[in-house]
């Protein structure tokens, strides 16, 4: 789905309302060393109903947005401030799967509605 090295989960809920400029700043300031790469990140709001994904390359900047009608995406338990994700972690996050509930589960016939 994604073609990306460098996953990142801002687990702190974010406004959903802000721009990308906004995105990309706090992008820039709290990863300076990844920003720049091509890696992804990762934002949710509160109520875990959307997502903005983020990724600056060299010549563009991408956004992608994510809502989810009547459900919400599931709540990551993580004391820390951002998680590390696997492309498929994120594969099952981006349909509001809870990946941490899966590992060892053989989920290659599951469908989400």
């Amino acid at each position: 789905m994604f073609n990306s090295e460098h996953i990142f989960f801002v687990t702190t809920p974010f406004d959903m309302r802000v721009g990308l400029n906004r995105l990309t700043s706090h992008v820039q300031m709290h990863y300076p060393e990844h920003w720049h790469e091509g890696a992804l990140f990762i934002f949710s709001n509160r109520q875990r109903t959307m997502l903005k994904l983020i990724t600056i390359d060299t010549h563009v900047i991408l956004l992608w947005q994510r809502k989810l009608h009547g459900r919400n995406f599931p709540k990551i338990k993580t004391d820390q401030v951002e998680l590390i994700l696997t492309p498929e972690q994120l594969s099952w996050l981006y349909k509001g799967v809870n990946f941490q509930d899966t590992e060892g589960v053989n989920l290659k016939d599951y469908v989400v509605y």
